[in-house]
């Protein structure tokens, strides 16, 4: 804070004519009583922070998301293998319908030949 009061002594006393950008700027902010200028309750040191802050949290959320897709994508994989399986063990439960079913026509067909 000392260092914004000094700044205003400093240019004070200095020719205006002499004044940078950053300086005649700060000097009509002045002459207008407008303290817009001065960082009142920000600073950026900590909206950088704020700015890491939440590059670090959408890192984050990322990451959970892969983790979140590649679970969904494995019980995807699994629900299709689990369907696969149960898809063979009713061809399977067919065939040996099947094969009962043919196995009682020959019985039949030969009870009736004899």
């Amino acid at each position: 804070m000392w260092n914004y009061l000094y700044y205003i002594v400093y240019l004070k006393n200095k020719f205006k004519l002499d004044y940078d950008g950053t300086e005649s700027y700060v000097f009509e902010k002045l002459e207008n009583e407008d303290l817009s200028w001065f960082p009142i309750q920000r600073a950026l040191s900590l909206s950088n922070s704020a700015k890491e802050e939440e590059e670090d949290v959408k890192a984050l959320v990322d990451e959970k998301l892969n983790v979140v897709e590649k679970k969904i994508l494995d019980t995807i994989a699994a629900t299709n293998n689990n369907q696969s399986l149960l898809q063979m063990s009713n061809l399977q439960l067919n065939s040996s319908k099947l094969k009962s079913r043919a196995r009682k026509m020959n019985q039949r067909q030969t009870y009736i030949a004899h």
